[in-house]
């Protein structure tokens, strides 16, 4: 599942997070996005797991008017939440979005004793790279 590099706007962060949280620097997108072909965010998993029990990895994307704060909920990818154990795992999730709103930043919502997520967020101009 390559994603071509003339499709890829911008990769908006990469590491590990070990508490609910989002990228510092959201993504300007000047004008909003088109009001009929939605932009994806693209969420690559490498590892997900909690230090004891079970948990939960909630991605989404937010927007907002203003850079540094206000940001709220545009797209969940609640339907594809991840269920963590001790037992690591890895994922692929894309979310469609269509804003009004100037910024958009990725968020990860976090629980769980010890839960712990690496990944990397990017926003592709379709899904798959196709």
């Amino acid at each position: 599942m390559a994603v071509d590099a003339l499709m890829n706007l911008r990769a908006l962060s990469a590491g590990a997070r070990t508490s609910s949280g989002g990228s510092a620097a959201p993504f300007d997108l000047l004008t909003g996005t088109s009001r009929v072909v939605p932009l994806w965010m693209r969420f690559v998993v490498t590892t997900a797991t909690t230090s004891s029990g079970s948990g939960a990895a909630t991605f989404e994307v937010q927007h907002s008017d203003a850079s540094g704060s206000g940001s709220t909920t545009l797209s969940s990818g609640a339907a594809n939440a991840l269920t963590l154990s001790t037992t690591d795992q890895t994922a692929l999730i894309w979310i469609p979005f269509m804003t009004s709103k100037r910024y958009i930043r990725e968020y990860c919502t976090l629980s769980g004793t010890g839960a712990s997520v690496t990944y990397k967020a990017d926003v592709t101009v379709t899904k798959d790279g196709a």
